[in-house]
């Protein structure tokens, strides 16, 4: 057990565990294997794919029994990283802007800004 804290909620085909502020891990259970979405702040944690156009998430599967060591040192990890962020003030949501994403909008605006500008 990570923390006495944390709680889940049940889905149909899913449950959710929170950190006890905010979710942090989504498990999603498949035929064959578990899907895990985890918290990862933009960070790299081992064994966690990237999620396109979510970079404060991540994926981390169980297809066997020889995965739950590497997946549960990710969640503890997401956990240490929720709490954190949390701490910060951070926004942790899936549809969170990211620095580095307010930064790719913010310099397509202003080359947006700049093309519109007349020439001379």
């Amino acid at each position: 057990k990570i923390d006495e804290q944390i709680f889940r909620k049940y889905a149909k085909t899913a449950v959710t565990y929170y950190s006890p502020e905010k979710n942090f891990v989504y498990l999603k259970f498949r035929k064959s294997l578990m899907v895990l979405n985890i918290y990862v702040n933009q960070e790299q944690i081992k064994g966690a794919k990237p999620i396109t156009y979510h970079e404060n998430w991540g994926i981390v599967r169980v297809e066997s029994e020889n995965d739950l060591h590497s997946v549960l040192a990710a969640i503890r990890k997401s956990y240490e990283l929720m709490k954190k962020a949390i701490s910060n003030n951070i926004n942790t949501g899936w549809y969170a802007v990211t620095p580095r994403e307010k930064m790719t909008w913010l310099k397509t605006t202003n080359d947006d800004d700049q093309s519109d500008e007349p020439e001379t």
